[in-house]
């Protein structure tokens, strides 16, 4: 190999090959941190977070940008977190997905969405668990009580019918036979 003197190099321009942060950069990534510093966030949260504090766009998205490239943000491992949290709060799959896209996560970027989350079991079978870990309060008619619950708590209307339809079956042979 060939060795290349010093004296090449005399008319080419020394920049660096990053260049250093502005100040308002520098601050833009410092709140960044602090954002981070309390809870893991996606790219889109940080950005609103950023725009609340009055920095411009172009500052926004590079210190988001230089967050993402240290490893700080990541859609998909915030993803990750977020469905866990809301499996583990019995929120169902549609609640979930719209939850996912108004923080401008596409499903389709989420490693192993859905399979790695819901461990095979279908949504009837989480719904009616859900049920059961938490009851809905008496009324009289307990399955549509249950069934707006499981609505409301993100379950698929199918599965949701499914579930306070078991519940219901079951929780008027249970009634019976406290009465017994």
């Amino acid at each position: 190999m060939p060795y290349v003197g010093g004296d090449e190099f005399l008319g080419v321009a020394r920049e660096p090959v990053t260049r250093d942060p502005s100040e308002e950069e520098s601050k833009a990534f410092s709140a960044v941190l602090r954002f981070l510093a309390a809870r893991d966030r996606c790219a889109a949260d940080m950005d609103r977070k950023l725009a609340d504090k009055g920095f411009d766009a172009d500052t926004r998205a590079s210190a988001i940008e230089r967050a993402q490239a240290c490893g700080l943000l990541d859609d998909a491992r915030y993803a990750g977190s977020f469905i866990r949290m809301r499996v583990a709060q019995s929120k169902g799959r549609m609640r979930i997905e719209r939850e996912l896209e108004e923080s401008g996560i596409a499903l389709s970027d989420v490693p192993g969405w859905p399979d790695d989350f819901f461990g095979g079991e279908s949504e009837a079978d989480r719904a009616y668990a859900s049920l059961v870990a938490r009851p809905p309060r008496r009324s009289r008619d307990v399955r549509a009580t249950a069934y707006r619950r499981l609505v409301r708590k993100g379950f698929a209307p199918s599965a949701a019918r499914s579930a306070a339809c078991r519940y219901a079956e079951n929780d008027a042979y249970f009634s019976r036979m406290d009465e017994a």
